[in-house]
């Protein structure tokens, strides 16, 4: 089941299950009637979301080694929500060269699962950014994940103005552009505790500076049509300044807040599928019920498949260990105990003796 409540942070279990819901605001957009302004104002509020998380793991896995457990803890969920929103029929069909390219592009981007791109972006970024500080240091890795922003930044939101072009959105939203610098603030966070140590008022300035500059870079540069490519100078600091807040929040978590922020992982995956459904079947719900519904029904069922893995798992028999054996010492235990049995026969033989010679005997006194 995870942690335990003492050993989790609050501050980071309360930003885990905000950032998801940020997320479903999002992805619910399709919701909103077409001119709706709430549908641009609640999404460019939820842009935080993703890249507070990839600063949440970089600031957990301040350690090269953890990065392992990442990998584990992620290829499997990741293989099968991507089988589980792109295998159909139509899927194979087309000449081999074709298919190849279709798989490269639904792991890299997530296809039909569009949300999942961020689970090959966290593992991308996390590698960068230990390769580079294992190989070249903080220095040279700050520069390498400053120059990937900015270059996705240049194919993303820059990209009308500095080429007169619009790319496709996984050009640049694919981790190897924007996840890196966020992993690497979420390690240096964590290696230097200084800047964890300015108050809180100083981050919540940092914070609505970076939501103005990321609202002012989004009219000025898309007008309203700035849905797709998210990731500004502003969102930066609108991220970093979220993230820590929320980090400095030391004090200890409770049970339902951190079962529903070790569940959240689980309601990520799958809340996509549940949009679908709502928006499929109860269209006539008014955006906000369909957001708290998929919500409710996503962070549901993870809460459910995790408690029943964890009641599966405490019904297996457990396999009793054998004792492992130490050289050398079990040869002297055994050596020693049947030294013990021939001296008990010996008191026996001698008490027999002198007890029938009519002394009284101890017999503990001659072992």
């Amino acid at each position: 089941m995870g942690q335990t409540t003492a050993d989790r942070h609050a501050g980071a279990d309360l930003l885990r299950l905000v950032a998801f819901c940020a997320v479903v605001c999002i992805h619910a957009y399709g919701a909103f009637p077409e001119g709706d302004p709430m549908r641009d104002i609640l999404r460019d509020l939820s842009r935080f979301a993703v890249p507070s998380v990839f600063i949440l793991a970089g600031y957990f896995s301040a350690k090269i080694v953890p990065v392992r457990k990442l990998w584990q803890r992620v290829a499997w969920p990741l293989v099968f929500w991507l089988a589980f929103y792109n295998l159909r029929p139509s899927a194979f069909v087309g000449d081999p060269v074709t298919l190849v390219e279709r798989v490269l592009l639904v792991a890299w981007t997530g296809g039909a699962g569009y949300h999942l791109w961020y689970l090959p972006a966290l593992l991308v970024g996390g590698a960068i950014v230990f390769a580079g500080l294992s190989s070249m240091g903080f220095a040279a890795t700050a520069v390498l994940t400053t120059v990937l922003y900015a270059t996705g930044m240049s194919l993303g939101v820059y990209s009308a103005l500095l080429t007169g072009e619009v790319f496709p959105i996984y050009w640049m939203r694919s981790g190897l552009f924007f996840a890196p610098l966020f992993f690497l603030i979420g390690v240096s966070l964590k290696r230097d505790p200084r800047w964890m140590q300015l108050s809180t008022c100083w981050w919540l300035l940092v914070c609505l500076l970076g939501l103005v500059l990321h609202v002012v870079e989004k009219y000025r540069l898309r007008g309203a049509n700035f849905s797709d490519n998210e990731y500004s100078t502003g969102t930066l600091f609108w991220a970093v300044g979220v993230g820590v807040v929320f980090l400095r929040i030391s004090r200890p978590t409770s049970p339902i807040l951190s079962a529903l922020a070790q569940a959240s992982f689980g309601a990520y995956l799958v809340h996509v599928f549940i949009l679908r459904r709502v928006e499929e079947y109860f269209p006539h719900w008014n955006p906000y019920t369909q957001i708290i519904v998929v919500i409710a029904v996503s962070l549901g069922l993870a809460m459910a498949y995790r408690y029943g893995l964890a009641w599966a798992q405490s019904q297996r028999p457990r396999k009793q260990k054998k004792p492992r054996k130490i050289r050398g010492l079990n040869s002297f235990l055994e050596s020693e105990l049947e030294r013990g049995e021939d001296r008990v026969d010996e008191g026996r033989i001698l008490t027999e003796r002198w007890g029938a010679a009519g002394f009284d005997v101890d017999r503990a006194a001659i072992l």
